[in-house]
């Protein structure tokens, strides 16, 4: 079966068919039907699964089915316009007389997609135009068999039979008439249909294309107004003169072969100004009685923004995708919460010993099942809920038997929604730097025993010359080996500076007395200035004056301690505006001593704002459960004050005090300055279980009345 059969028909189009007063149907490229619009079905009173195919076949009448199969399979097979009479059963089973209109359909591209139909109820026309020539003839014979039997009839007789001729001309011109009349509440109904269709739509009339009829939908993408209708569209709109339109125009009335556009660009002036935008759009050929084409139809349907849309999500992933393969460091983007590996670069590769199509759009865990005991799994799925990045150092690596220590981050990636869709890992190698150290330790350990062995040699340079030479030789030897230390510790704070700068968060380090000595690039690119004017400055220029005292205890305090630095605050941009951060540092520490500081700071401005909205939302929560409450209250009161019925009088002071203790414990729940402040407070006190009991049995039994509730050994 076609595949053209199961594209979906557009909204616009199935609305205007649905309402249309005609029955449509469409055919695709292996001549079976797949549409029919509400007309048809409502006329044969069948679904549109029963028509599908062949099945509207069912209803042709069988004297007249051989003919209509062979004019529609001859004229399909020569891709030509044809127009065909048959019988078709209602829903009431009675056969009505149809004319069918069939035209070849074209896609965008030119190919042939099937054809289009519509067919118009001429039953009523063709009964009365029959019984008018069968009439006429039966007549014609009588009066000649007259004439020829009876020669000498009256003229009486002559005169009256002219009379009836003239009666049935006369009921002809009315039924002309009246079909003159239902044709134009057609055409009007069609031009209402044009007028309040949800898309643009327009007719041009002949070759010369005037603008016949523009609803206001097709006015507003022309950026005109009314005053245009009987103009030429080339003189109302000279700037499409250059443009694909006209030719295409002149084409579909030539050919009288619609055409559809998908996603055209089109240069509008509206205002003065040229406007790019684009459009899905249909040129179809209206023909005349004759099946000559002497109107086109216009129907548009403007979709700038989805291609807009398209685009800048197409260019994002680009960059991201840029980003991620032309990266120095191991990068791979993980997708969803199975961590399907989307995209991974080079490097990443590399580690992992695998090749692209080893692992791309594969689950993560079905990659490296050895990763399924462990703590990651776990801590990706964080990031995908919480949204909060994880950023990990010097851990070994899970992957490789043999020693090996990397640097590891997991970023979200948020959708326009703001949910996490999706996680850049970045992976940085640093078992040499790792290594380095601790042969510098082991360097420096050397260098002690050097030293403490160039004492040993001093102390018997009197005794031997040769010894002293041998001497100087060994610390020729140690002053190139720590020369070669000296470079290679530079070479490694060249790479680590660079993966600082590569980190998407303000990254800092400073000295063990607190002292700022190195920001990376998103720390200049947010203050507006260079990392030397940054560490001049300091970190208390940049600090919102509110912040700034909390900040400082807090720092003083992780300083005298060697504990981690943790604060929220807000730091001032090179616009001048203030965003939310949350700061952290660690000492990195040698013999339980402070050796350097390392800080990050993560802008958390949006997760503050929803904190915001939260509290303004409690806030009017209390409100609006105070006010009800306070009416709750005082129509208590009132009760008790009109109350004579003293049965009455303790269920109405049990009722007070339950709106009390409701109105406290709201008063309590939603102080919304005692919840951030983390200072709820709780009243201890004592009471009496057996009377907390008692009441709310009591309580119970008011609502409850088809059970007796009895309490047992409840003593006080």
């Amino acid at each position: 079966m076609d595949s053209n059969r199961f594209i979906p028909i557009e909204e616009q189009f199935k609305v205007m068919a649905d309402t249309a007063p005609v029955l449509i149907w469409i055919s695709g490229t292996d001549k079976l039907c797949y549409f029919f619009n509400q007309g048809w079905l409502g006329f044969t009173g069948r679904t549109m699964e029963q028509e599908y195919d062949n099945g509207w076949a069912e209803g042709v009448h069988p004297e007249d089915f051989d003919r209509c199969f062979e004019i529609y399979n001859s004229s399909f097979d020569a891709r030509k316009p044809f127009r065909m009479e048959y019988r078709l059963k209602r829903y009431d089973g009675i056969y009505r007389w149809l004319l069918d209109n069939g035209v070849p359909r074209y896609a965008a591209d030119g190919s042939f997609a099937g054809y289009i139909g519509s067919c118009i109820d001429i039953d009523e026309l063709l009964t009365t135009q029959r019984v008018a020539e069968h009439y006429i003839s039966a007549e014609a014979l009588k009066k000649e068999k007259a004439l020829n039997q009876e020669l000498l009839r009256s003229n009486d007789q002559l005169s009256k039979a002219k009379k009836g001729l003239l009666d049935l001309n006369d009921q002809l011109e009315l039924i002309v008439e009246k079909r003159t009349s239902e044709l134009s509440q057609s055409e009007s109904r069609f031009r209402y249909l044009i007028q309040g269709a949800p898309v643009a739509i327009s007719t041009l009339k002949g070759r010369e294309l005037v603008i016949e009829s523009a609803n206001e939908l097709m006015l507003k993408v022309w950026g005109k107004s009314s005053d245009i209708i009987g103009k030429r569209l080339i003189d109302a709109l000279p700037e499409i003169k250059d443009q694909p339109f006209p030719e295409l125009l002149d084409r579909v009335y030539t050919s009288g072969e619609p055409f559809y556009g998908n996603e055209v660009l089109a240069q509008l002036e509206h205002e003065g100004t040229r406007k790019e935008s684009y459009f899905n759009f249909i040129f179809k050929p209206l023909q005349n009685s004759s099946g000559q084409t002497d109107a086109i139809i216009v129907i548009a349907t403007k979709v700038s923004e989805q291609i807009h849309a398209r685009k800048k999500l197409e260019s994002i992933g680009k960059r991201m995708y840029s980003m991620v393969m032309t990266a120095p460091i191991a990068m791979t983007v993980l997708r969803s919460h199975e961590l399907y590996i989307e995209i991974v670069n080079q490097p990443m590769l590399h580690r992992w010993d695998k090749k692209n199509e080893q692992v791309t759009e594969r689950p993560l865990l079905e990659v490296f099942p050895e990763l399924m005991n462990t703590s990651y799994p776990a801590l990706l799925q964080g990031v995908f809920d919480t949204g909060i990045p994880v950023k990990i150092a010097e851990v070994r690596s899970p992957h490789l038997h043999r020693e090996e220590y990397i640097d590891f981050s997991y970023e979200p990636i948020h959708n326009s929604d703001g949910l996490v869709e999706a996680i850049l890992v970045t992976v940085n190698d640093i078992t040499e730097q790792v290594m380095n150290r601790k042969q510098l330790e082991i360097s420096e350990q050397q260098a002690q025993a050097m030293n403490e062995e160039l004492t040993a040699i001093n102390e018997e340079l009197n005794s031997s010359n040769d010894e002293t030479m041998a001497a100087i030789e060994n610390l020729k030897l140690m002053q190139v080996a720590l020369e070669e230390k000296i470079e290679l510790i530079e070479a490694n704070e060249k790479q680590f500076r660079f993966i600082l700068n590569a980190i998407p968060q303000q990254v800092w380090t400073a000295s063990p007395d607190g002292a700022l000595d190195y920001v990376n690039e998103v720390v200049c690119n947010d203050f507006g200035y260079s990392n030397q004017q940054i560490v001049g400055h300091g970190w208390k220029e940049f600090i919102h004056p509110d912040d700034l005292p909390g900040c400082l205890e807090k720092w003083t305090n992780s300083l005298q301690t060697a504990s981690e630095y943790m604060v929220e605050f807000r730091l001032k941009f090179a616009d001048g505006s203030y965003h939310w951060h949350l700061g952290r540092a660690l000492p990195l520490t040698e013999a339980n001593l402070p050796t350097l500081w390392l800080g990050t700071n993560t802008n958390i401005e949006t997760q503050k704002k929803n904190e915001q909205q939260k509290d303004e939302f409690i806030s009017i929560a209390s409100h609006e459960l105070k006010t009800p409450l306070t009416s709750i209250k005082a129509y208590t009161q009132l009760m008790a004050r009109a109350n004579r019925d003293p049965k009455l009088d303790d269920l109405l002071k049990k009722s007070s005090g339950q709106v009390a203790n409701l109105n406290k414990l709201i008063t309590e729940l939603l102080d919304v300055t005692k919840i951030n402040a983390g200072k709820m407070t709780y009243d201890m006190s004592t009471f009496d279980f057996g009377q907390m009991v008692e009441e709310s049995v009591e309580g119970m039994q008011h609502i409850s009345l088809s059970h007796e509730l009895i309490i047992v050994d409840c003593q006080r």
